[in-house]
């Protein structure tokens, strides 16, 4: 196997290089947004106070804008991941050369209630938790603080061995691993854990019946009114008596907005993690019940993560954006996701 040091200093010349040019990029495209602002104000004046030019000559330059903000996202989040590149390899290399000591999380919260976690620095500032931690979950630190309190049977410590004899030459892995868990931070992402472990709401089979119904309802009395056949204060009126029907459940289904809230920071994040390990291949027992255990009735866990995400994010276009926000209350959209949501949490 390759020097550790050589190897991490070679991929961290790489990655310093991608932050260099996603760098130079990102000024490069910044000044270009700037300059597409200034022609779309150009033409604006051009088109609606000189009139020498046609109104489509702005809605080509905001295209173009769009398009410019668009691709600078793209750009500045790889610059990020780029950089986070760097701070993985600058770590590894502080570690091989005994530099670590207070640069990390020394898991001080574990040490009370142990008979010698003290007395061996297990925990605390340049301790062996210290040295070994490259957890980003709640769950991974207080894993490898079970780990080094309390000793395990032959059966297991080989089982351990066995995956960490595999992931230790699997850099690419580990590296892919860490660089997209460098996006959460640690102190938060047991936000997840908390909420899964929740009681989910019981929703009785009618209430969905029911939503949808007033949903239905009120899409069709739209539809009448807009083409004169019933008059628009009897749809208001309709909405109003509906808002009264479904208050109850409404309340309800705020609970499971309020608890999805702060998960939901960490989802997408966790749905790339979960991609990355369900696709690498594994040998080890360890790491192939791992795998094994992220698959539920044949849905993986990523495909599952992705429709949570997906319903949150359509949860909260409906809810915040003020263009369709009227309509889509009206319609009860927001409230049937949530009993979308709730039945994610049920079934997962």
């Amino acid at each position: 196997m390759t020097d550790p040091r050589v190897e991490y200093e070679q991929r961290l010349r790489r990655w310093r290089d991608r932050v260099a040019a996603y760098d130079r990029r990102h000024l490069i495209v910044s000044n270009a947004r700037l300059a597409a602002a200034a022609t779309i104000a150009l033409l604006l004046w051009l088109a609606f106070f000189r009139g020498t030019v046609s109104p489509w000559w702005v809605v080509a330059g905001v295209a173009g804008f769009v398009a410019l903000v668009v691709f600078h996202a793209r750009v500045l989040q790889r610059l990020e991941r780029s950089t986070r590149g760097v701070r993985l390899y600058e770590r590894g290399l502080e570690r091989l050369s005994g530099r670590w000591a207070g640069s990390g999380r020394g898991g001080d919260s574990f040490v009370e209630g142990h008979p010698y976690a003290r007395d061996l620095d297990l925990f605390g500032r340049g301790s062996l938790f210290e040295l070994l931690n490259t957890a980003r979950t709640e769950a991974g630190e207080a894993t490898l603080a079970d780990w080094l309190r309390a000793g395990a049977d032959l059966a297991e410590v080989i089982a351990r061995q066995q995956a960490v004899d595999e992931l230790r030459t699997g850099l690419d892995f580990r590296e892919d691993v860490a660089i997209l868990t460098d996006e959460g931070d640690v102190s938060r992402t047991g936000a997840i854990a908390t909420w899964l472990a929740l009681e989910p709401l019981a929703v009785p089979s009618h209430v969905p019946v029911l939503f949808a119904a007033c949903t239905i309802v009120t899409l069709v009395m739209g539809v009448l009114a807009s083409y004169g056949v019933i008059p628009w204060s009897f749809v208001l009126g309709l909405v109003f008596i509906e808002a009264a029907v479904v208050h109850r459940w409404r309340q309800a289904l705020r609970i499971v907005a309020e608890r999805i809230g702060q998960p939901a920071v960490d989802l997408t994040v966790l749905g790339e993690l979960m991609v990355r390990i369900e696709t690498e291949s594994v040998g080890a027992p360890r790491l192939m019940a791992l795998q094994a255990a992220l698959t539920t009735e044949g849905v993986t866990a990523s495909r599952a993560i992705a429709r949570l995400t997906q319903l949150v994010s359509w949860r909260e276009s409906s809810m915040h954006n003020l263009l369709f926000m009227p309509i889509t209350t009206a319609l009860l959209v927001p409230d049937q996701l949530a009993i979308a949501i709730n039945r994610w949490h049920r079934t997962y």
